[in-house]
């Protein structure tokens, strides 16, 4: 299904040290970041998460091929992944339909909400940014 290797911890510039205006999200204290990579299918791409730290603490991962030319079938994948490192009040429930279904996602708690903005805006900005051909590097053309 899916192979993943050792993460590697990321210093906190990371993000803006290779985008600068582009990459929209902060590197709280004491938030960490690692890097690794990940075989999902035929695929292997690069993975990064983050692990956010408040009154509970959640981790989020995200990565992605970028565009690979079409349907799945083209070989494009993106990973993302939730999850409660402690005391993280979140419940999760599959969505069972005539497709593929689906997730549903329930937080409860004031700093699960803040903790899942951050989370989210990580996930948004590492897709973002390396949606075109699935790797962050050094003059990457602006993101939208």
């Amino acid at each position: 299904m899916k192979n993943e290797y050792p993460f590697i911890e990321l210093p906190k510039e990371y993000f803006k040290l290779k985008f600068g205006d582009e990459w929209k999200h902060d590197i709280e204290e004491p938030d960490e970041v690692s890097y690794s990579t990940i075989k999902v299918d035929r695929s292997e791409f690069p993975i990064f998460k983050k692990h956010i730290v408040s009154a509970n603490f959640l981790e989020v991962t995200a990565g992605t091929t970028g565009y690979e030319g079409g349907d799945s079938g083209h070989g494009g994948r993106t990973y993302i992944r939730i999850e409660d490192a402690s005391c993280t009040d979140i419940r999760v429930k599959p969505i069972e339909n005539s497709g593929n279904g689906g997730v549903e996602i329930i937080l409860g708690g004031d700093c699960e909400l803040s903790t899942i903005i951050r989370g989210l805006d990580f996930i948004v900005n590492v897709l973002r940014c390396s949606r075109h051909n699935g790797t962050l590097y050094e003059g990457q053309e602006p993101i939208d």
